[in-house]
């Protein structure tokens, strides 16, 4: 005895089974789509962020030369200063002898007859 089939349903079965492969396979497509697209957002990111990183290794090697100009800078700086004060200081002791010098040589100068 042979099977009988019947005719819309054997239909219904195969149109199932072409939207179930047309499901599968769209989804695929997307799923491969959406996979290359994140991949290469990532190798962007990966790149961007590479750069970005050689620039910040860049300014803080130069931040660090800075750093070390500006230590070598403020021991220099510290001593100019230390040799103003001396420098002030004998400024003063010199300004005091002038002085004492003048005040002793007016005594003199006002004992000169003027024209």
């Amino acid at each position: 005895m042979r099977p009988i089939y019947d005719g819309a349903v054997l239909l219904a079965v195969w149109i199932g089974l072409a939207v179930s492969f047309v499901a599968v396979v769209w989804g695929a497509v997307r799923a491969i789509t959406r996979g290359l697209r994140t991949w290469r957002s990532f190798r962007r990111f990966s790149r961007v962020l590479s750069e970005r990183l050689e620039v910040v290794a860049r300014e803080t090697a130069r931040a660090e030369e800075k750093a070390a100009t500006a230590s070598a800078s403020s021991v220099k700086l510290a001593a100019a200063l230390e040799r103003l004060h001396h420098s002030l200081a004998v400024l003063t002791v010199l300004r005091a002898a002038a002085a004492e010098v003048s005040a002793e040589t007016a005594v003199f100068r006002n004992l000169i007859p003027r024209k």
